[in-house]
């Protein structure tokens, strides 16, 4: 599941991203659920990715976690717009620490859909790599730039910890 080759930033309004993550078994897997509920089916997914962000954590931000609130699957498409498709935002919920993106569709398959933060010195269009994962804090402006064509598939995980404030 995890493979050592990364990037990490160390500004804390950047992300930490770790290449290769899952491997093509895993990605069909996950394409094929519905539904990513916390128990014996999903245990692989949800130990894997809090192993990685705890590590990516660990080097950059120490925040307090207490775990995995959600894993949302996402199916972008190009005739499909959504009302805040290109809007910037930032997590609903104090307790939200952390968020992560893991691409399921190869970036070939689709035009547009970028994943971008909000930095304090520039706007940065995160990784796409099918079977990587980023992560970065969720009070960091973010945004996915409108779908041209295909279709992209992706999951959200929130993890949170104490409130901040």
């Amino acid at each position: 599941l995890l493979d050592s080759s990364f990037d990490n930033c160390d500004d804390i309004d950047n992300y930490y991203y770790f290449k290769n993550v899952f491997n093509e078994t895993s990605i069909d897997t996950l394409r094929k659920m519905d539904s990513y509920p916390k128990n014996a089916s999903t245990k692989w997914l949800y130990n894997g990715i809090e192993e990685l962000v705890l590590n990516a954590n660990k080097a950059v931000w120490n925040f307090k976690l207490t775990g995995i609130e959600s894993i949302v699957g996402v199916v972008l498409n190009a005739n499909e717009r959504t009302i805040n498709e290109t809007q910037w935002s930032v997590g609903v919920s104090n307790s939200r620490k952390l968020r992560a993106i893991i691409q399921l569709s190869n970036p070939v398959t689709y035009e547009g859909g970028k994943e971008e933060i909000q930095t304090s010195h520039e706007n940065r269009s995160l990784p796409d790599d099918v079977g990587g994962i980023v992560i970065h804090p969720s009070f960091i402006l973010n945004r996915r730039t409108s779908m041209q064509s295909g279709c992209k598939k992706c999951l959200i995980v929130n993890i949170v910890g104490p409130n901040f404030c």
